[in-house]
């Protein structure tokens, strides 16, 4: 939500170890989330193969991911597709190159203050602390 630009959509590509997560929202809601079955390890995979299946993999379920929901929520366009990714400099060459210039790399700085930890800056170490931060900055009215 802290990303989210104008009367547009959002999606965010997270990855950990064990898999990866994509999310739709816009106007701090959620539309859309789908895990995909590749984790951080095969982005970083030293086999180039299996890096590029992987890839090719994340860039199919994407563009299905973004086909539904244009058609579900057609009143919504996509301003831009963030990725949250330990090493993720590949991965948003790949996706910009194959979706056009929407793509970019998740910046915590962008929105929030992190001089009190500093690791935050690190792509990876902000990946793993993704959900930690989505918790702490939920509001205590949006909880059941």
């Amino acid at each position: 939500m802290q990303f989210e630009q104008d009367e547009r959509a959002i999606v965010l590509l997270a990855f950990d170890d064990n898999s990866g997560l994509m999310t739709f929202s816009a106007g701090g809601e959620l539309y859309l989330s789908r895990r995909i079955e590749i984790g951080a390890g095969q982005l970083q995979d030293v086999n180039d193969n299996i890096r590029q299946q992987s890839l090719d993999r994340i860039e199919l379920e994407l563009q299905r991911s973004l086909d539904y929901f244009d058609r579900q929520f057609n009143h919504l366009s996509v301003g831009v597709i963030l990725v949250s990714a330990p090493q993720s400099e590949e991965l948003i060459e790949f996706l910009t190159a194959t979706l056009g210039g929407r793509v970019g790399k998740l910046e915590l700085a962008q929105v929030m203050d992190i001089s009190a930890v500093p690791a935050l800056a690190d792509s990876e170490f902000a990946a793993c602390a993704l959900p930690v931060l989505g918790a702490a900055l939920r509001e205590a009215g949006s909880l059941p």
